[in-house]
């Protein structure tokens, strides 16, 4: 099976304009062309900056019920302002200035 995601990964969707989120996804199960994702929570963690704000995903704490998603090249489509990929570890800065 050629996927660049495995069962076990993690993702990641940054979406926003002026605010900027992050959320994080488990895969739970892939195929060639699909994945089944479950949405984890997420935690802060501390910045420099007054309008930024980082964060890790809870691993072990789901926050939503399990969907499935098509694959596209490295990214999957969350939806129509979102798409996730694959966290590379390090905390997700977002901006919020209201």
């Amino acid at each position: 099976m050629n996927t660049p995601f495995a069962p076990g990964d993690i993702l990641c969707a940054v979406s926003g304009y002026s605010s900027t989120f992050a959320d994080f996804y488990h895969v739970d199960k892939c195929t060639a062309h699909t994945v089944i994702l479950t949405p984890i929570d997420r935690k802060m963690t501390p910045t420099e900056s007054l309008y930024d704000t980082a964060f890790i995903p809870c691993t072990q704490e789901s926050i939503g019920e399990s969907f499935r998603r098509k694959i596209h090249g490295e990214h999957v489509r969350i939806n129509e302002h979102a798409n996730a990929y694959l966290w590379d570890g390090k905390p997700v800065h977002t901006e919020s200035y209201s």
